[in-house]
């Protein structure tokens, strides 16, 4: 089980299940080699500089926020547009207004409301 621990400047990973990563199978990242991190996702990202994505428990959800303000790292919201995208082939039902709104989203993350047919 992947295990995090919180250090003034760096995140410490233990146990990071995925190889293709930099800090696999255990690894630090510096504050500085952070470029945001999306508390809100599910799981919990921190996104580095490099691009790499690094996914943290949701349990650390507060200790990463911690970490980030007094790091100074940008602590970002973004919407999960493929969620939006898949969300039509789900096992569920979504009413009119639902889908309105799932339309106004991705309008607004830039894809055009005949998305599926423009491709």
């Amino acid at each position: 089980m992947q295990d995090v621990q919180f250090f003034e400047n760096r995140i410490h990973f233990h146990n990071y299940p995925f190889r293709a990563s930099r800090i696999y199978p255990t690894g630090s990242v510096a504050w500085e080699d952070i470029s945001e991190i999306l508390i809100t996702g599910f799981p919990t990202e921190v996104r580095l500089k490099s691009d790499e994505v690094l996914f943290v428990s949701a349990i650390h959800k507060e200790t990463l926020e911690r970490f980030a303000k007094s790091n100074k790292i940008p602590i970002v919201l973004r919407v999960d547009t493929w969620g939006f995208i898949c969300e039509k082939f789900l096992d569920s039902e979504f009413s009119d207004e639902d889908k309105e709104q799932v339309y106004q989203l991705l309008e607004h993350e830039g894809l055009d409301r005949d998305f599926e047919r423009n491709r």
